[in-house]
């Protein structure tokens, strides 16, 4: 993966988290011992949040090489399972087949679609590869935040009723 395409990586993480409220300490693009970037600190609430922070890294590459998607987001698991395995050489989704998660990557698609300009300064600050801290992602993030779309309905989605039976893992 390009520096570039792991800065938008990342940026999607983030950007996933400054939209549904979850603080995290740090992002970094520096290569270190087994990754290309990461997003540290993170503790987002209940197994939903969990895995649209999860998912938005791919997505957002993928929204990245793919202009159309950001018009018209229609992308299923199945899309995203073979992203994944296409980039990492797995597939994230491996262990959870028997959840739907088809509404999480939807939802997911959707949210970041709808804020690229965010994503994308995200992005832009990640680049040359470096780290920043929470307080310096919502300086660059701040002009966005404002005109953030989703907000709401990122705390109201479908996808926040996933495991609410008997879900030892939801907060």
């Amino acid at each position: 993966m390009s520096a570039r395409a792991t800065a938008f990586h990342e940026a999607g993480h983030v950007a996933a988290c400054l939209i549904l409220g979850v603080e995290f300490t740090t992002v970094t693009t520096v290569p270190g011992h087994g990754y290309k970037g990461q997003l540290r600190g993170a503790d987002p609430d209940g197994v939903a949040q969990r895995v649209i922070v999860d998912i938005s890294g791919v997505i957002a590459v993928h929204l990245l090489r793919g202009p159309r998607l950001r018009e018209s987001p229609s992308v299923t698991q199945s899309t995203v399972s073979r992203w994944v395995a296409q980039d990492y050489g797995r597939d994230e989704f491996a262990g959870q087949r028997s959840v739907d998660l088809t509404s999480f990557v939807q939802h997911t698609t959707r949210l970041l679609a709808q804020n690229w300009p965010l994503v994308a300064a995200i992005a832009d600050a990640l680049q040359p590869p470096c780290e920043l801290s929470y307080a310096q992602v919502l300086a660059v993030a701040g002009p966005f935040l404002g005109t953030a779309t989703g907000r709401e309905e990122a705390k109201t989605s479908p996808a926040n009723n996933f495991g609410q039976k008997g879900d030892r893992n939801r907060a």
